[in-house]
């Protein structure tokens, strides 16, 4: 619970502004589902100072198979950090809500593959991770293709394989051109 506390460090205005983001976007994360049994759906961020941030976050993808693992955690957070915001949140947090927020924290990179790392934190910065566990390799696996990318993005791949079978291929991130779009 490490990860939890880091939230800590952050001092008053910075604080309850992470609070606010990640009590939003469970907000969002929650709605966005009610909108998707209506056929409705819509993938953003809560509203923070990027200045907040270590790194930068890539657009907001739901990973479908992780938001209905764990919706009812989202759907309990949220409900516990809304009390904590109404009740006036103090700048100095407690035990409680650290450990709230670092379990939001979890829930939301998890759904959204990426980190969320304040100013002020010890963790890899902001962006997209791809974390792979299996234990044969059999053919091609690649974390990360990307088709086209004017620079080097900020991600992070972390591949775990018990056996690399004999032909098969393993790569973290592929990219397939990088530098700007000739066409601009």
């Amino acid at each position: 619970m490490v990860d939890a506390f880091s939230l800590g460090a952050l001092g008053g205005a910075a604080f309850t502004q992470s609070l606010a983001f990640f009590s939003d976007q469970l907000g969002l994360l929650l709605e966005r589902r009610r909108a998707a049994k209506a056929q409705r759906q819509h993938d953003q961020w809560a509203p923070i100072d990027p200045r907040l941030l270590i790194g930068e976050l890539a657009p907001a993808v739901v990973i479908e198979s992780e938001l209905s693992r764990t919706e009812d955690q989202i759907a309990l957070l949220y409900e516990l950090l809304t009390a904590y915001r109404e009740g006036g949140a103090q700048s100095e947090p407690d035990r409680q809500l650290l450990l709230l927020l670092g379990r939001a924290r979890q829930l939301l990179e998890s759904v959204y593959g990426q980190r969320i790392t304040f100013v002020g934190e010890d963790r890899e910065p902001s962006g997209p991770f791809v974390a792979q566990k299996a234990r044969d390799s059999r053919g091609e696996v690649t974390g990360i293709a990307i088709g086209s990318a004017s620079s080097v993005p900020s991600a992070s791949v972390q591949q775990d394989f018990q056996t690399i079978h004999k032909g098969s291929t393993v790569t973290g991130m592929r990219i397939d051109r990088l530098g700007p779009n000739p066409e601009d």
